[in-house]
């Protein structure tokens, strides 16, 4: 599963499988659901912050939350809802607020009731966090060097590998295309402290991607298409798994 950091949790594309109608609504009244589905995830960002804050008094990292932040919440299945209705919510406040038509208002107040249900449903059933989170990695770098195989046109995506062994959700695929007689020489970005290698994944369908490193590579290490041909290792993973769950804390009032 990917970070609540390591980008949008869901593409503005992504709400129709909420709202069948919400991107033609928001081409009609002129509202920019990518725009909406950003600020929900930081409006999110927020709640979850503050549910951090008055619920892990005895974390240890409570001193330091303001740092960390939510960089260590993993995204679940009820927060990607979460996201959706608030997305959609923003949405449908819009339309309204454009046109005052009673049907938009509707909806917003469905959505707005959808997205708070689904954030008491988050937080009781518990905010998904990893002990050491590792990001997202960005797109690998990459140069040419002479090598006696044909042409050809691939993919690459790789993730990087924390100290422990943890792996973070794959990069953006980027498209490789050399020449014959050349190949492309990978390597990582500069990744962030405690990525301590990473793994690189290929093939020439988008759809079929499979680990090329018979272990993890060094982070000053580089990786080259084999003369042999790519690999068929595993797949890419989800990223990183929650490894403890906060729960809402319920306090009775004194009296």
């Amino acid at each position: 599963m990917a970070l609540f950091t390591d980008g949008s949790i869901q593409t503005s594309g992504e709400l129709q499988n909420y709202d069948t109608a919400v991107l033609s609504v928001a081409s009609s009244e002129g509202i920019d659901v990518t725009s909406k589905v950003l600020l929900a995830q930081q409006e999110i960002a927020t709640e979850l912050l503050l549910f951090l804050r008055r619920n892990s008094i005895s974390d240890p990292r409570f001193l330091v939350r303001r740092r960390i932040g939510v960089g260590d919440i993993v995204i679940t299945p009820p927060m990607r809802r979460w996201h959706a209705y608030k997305s959609l919510e923003l949405v449908y406040r819009d339309a309204y607020g454009n046109q005052l038509n009673n049907r938009y208002q509707a909806k917003w107040t469905e959505y707005k009731q959808l997205a708070g249900n689904a954030e008491e449903t988050l937080f009781e059933a518990g905010v998904g966090i990893v002990h050491y989170p590792v990001p997202r990695a960005s797109q690998p770098l990459l140069t040419l060097a002479p090598a006696g195989v044909s042409g050809t046109q691939y993919y690459i995506q790789i993730s990087w590998v924390g100290t422990l062994g943890q792996e973070g959700a794959v990069s953006d695929l980027l498209q490789v295309t050399s020449n014959a007689g050349s190949v492309a020489i990978v390597r990582t970005a500069s990744p962030p402290p405690g990525i301590e290698s990473w793994n690189v994944f290929a093939s020439t369908d988008p759809g079929q991607m499979h680990l090329q490193n018979a272990s993890p590579l060094l982070v000053d290490a580089t990786w080259a298409l084999p003369v042999t041909g790519l690999s068929d290792g595993r797949p890419p993973g989800d990223g990183q798994a929650p490894e403890w769950w906060l729960v809402e804390r319920h306090v009775l009032p004194r009296g």
